[in-house]
């Protein structure tokens, strides 16, 4: 169940990239804000990151006795993180690459599906 819910993410993340045009997805609304390209490379990224620690938690097994913090059941229970606007400072969203196409965030959460630790391309 969990598989299937993460492809469909993905696969909506990819299918939403209709919606923007490259000028879009590189454009900033603020200073301290990032654009929606730079969030979704951070997303491909991330994802990246998640789907290595999940591998090791597997691979090891360390701690399967230990219970979730309040904050992370909240989390998995409504399947999201808060609704709340982050800000980082002006320098840091400055740095942040910028996605260069939408073929880019497209690709690069497919390859994500088809490196993961699990069989994620097969509910």
């Amino acid at each position: 169940m969990i598989i299937s819910q993460f492809n469909s993410t993905i696969d909506c993340w990819i299918s939403s990239l209709n919606s923007y045009d490259l000028e879009l997805l590189k454009t900033q609304p603020s200073a301290d804000s990032w654009s929606t390209g730079q969030l979704y490379k951070h997303l491909i990224n991330e994802t990246g990151f998640f789907l290595e620690q999940a591998a090791l938690c597997l691979k090891i097994g360390a701690n399967p006795n230990e219970e979730m913090t309040q904050e992370a059941q909240v989390k998995f229970v409504k399947n999201s993180f808060p609704n709340k606007k982050i800000q980082s400072d002006p320098q840091a969203a400055a740095n942040l690459p910028q996605l260069q196409s939408s073929e880019e965030f497209g690709s690069g959460l497919s390859k994500q599906k088809r490196k993961s630790p699990y069989p994620l391309g097969k509910n």
